[in-house]
């Protein structure tokens, strides 16, 4: 990964829509369940799962240089 700091949500969130959401696309097309309600569905809940990583590990990675929090919501 050679991006280490957010600067908005824009930015943290299509870094999810190219690294979390295609994980649970695939899931969908084995499961034969894709549609145009599941997929913004599938989405969401990829893009909130890999959020809710960021901040749980967010001690550790901050130790290695990585902040996910992006900085516009520093303050």
């Amino acid at each position: 990964q050679v991006v280490r700091r957010y600067t908005d949500d824009a930015h943290l969130l299509e870094y999810c829509r190219l690294s979390a959401n295609p994980v649970g696309r695939i899931l969908l097309q084995l499961a034969d369940a894709v549609s145009p309600t599941t997929l913004p569905l599938s989405d969401a809940v990829c893009t909130g799962l890999q959020i809710a990583n960021f901040c749980q590990d967010m001690s550790r990675e901050a130790q290695q240089g990585r902040i996910y929090l992006p900085s516009s919501r520093w303050q």
